[in-house]
């Protein structure tokens, strides 16, 4: 009888425990889900900044004479 009675409240332990892995578990995949979200929203926004530098720096006239200052082909001397 004592021994049901410890079986009994071992197993009510561990369903706790399970029940704590179990929401840990949820709020690390959330967590995750949310890194790769993150990421993917940076990535965008990354790529969309570097095309607005690359339109900038092509219209720009100054930055056109810095790039070839000497005015004329480069290459073979």
């Amino acid at each position: 009888m004592f021994c049901l009675l410890a079986a009994i409240a071992r197993i009510r332990k561990i369903q706790q425990l399970l029940e704590m892995l179990d929401k840990e578990q949820h709020t690390q995949n959330k967590d995750i889900i949310d890194m790769l979200r993150y990421r993917q929203e940076s990535s965008v926004m990354l790529l969309q900044h570097s095309e607005v530098l690359q339109y900038l720096v092509e219209q720009d006239p100054l930055l056109d004479r810095i790039k070839n200052p000497m005015g004329g082909v480069v290459g073979q001397a």
